[in-house]
């Protein structure tokens, strides 16, 4: 939490104006950098850059990217997340999320993590991309700023028991 947050609660906001807010730790000095995993409950980091292919409950296919990230605010941060083959074309739905502290775990070091986050594969079968490798991205939009952008190529892969 911002402790100019913690302030509205103790101080009129009018006495806040003349002090100011202090800035967010992730805004001091930090190299804005993402990671990315997956997970839809804990951030897992990618092991040998393998992605779960996840059967949902409505009877399709996603998978659940997860993002860490350092030296980004997260109010109004806008996450996208897509998944392309080489020649560019879309596996997956691409998705967006709109973020605020109440959207993230706050890390030890400053950082943030989020998870639950899903990719609905656009196929009928798993068949169809176990093995394949597809460019797994993820865009970080600072409200007012520019993007930071990760790609991974990944593997996708049904190793859940």
């Amino acid at each position: 939490m911002r402790p100019c947050r913690v302030l509205h609660l103790v101080f009129p906001p009018c006495l806040l104006a003349l002090w100011g807010c202090a800035p967010a730790a992730e805004d001091e000095g930090a190299a804005p950098s993402l990671a990315l995993g997956q997970g839809s409950v804990a951030f897992t980091p990618l092991e040998e850059d393998r992605v779960e292919v996840v059967f949902g409950p409505q009877g399709g296919w996603h998978v659940e990217p997860a993002v860490r990230g350092w030296g980004l605010d997260v109010e109004g941060l806008v996450l996208g997340y897509d998944l392309v083959d080489e020649a560019g074309g879309a596996w997956a739905y691409s998705v967006q999320a709109l973020l605020g502290e109440n959207r993230v775990v706050a890390l030890d070091d400053g950082g943030w993590e989020r998870v639950g986050d899903r990719l609905v594969l656009d196929i009928t079968s798993a068949e169809e991309v176990i093995g394949r490798q597809l460019t797994l991205g993820v865009r970080a939009t600072p409200a007012g700023g520019d993007a930071l952008a990760l790609d991974t190529l990944v593997t996708l892969v049904d190793d859940a028991p």
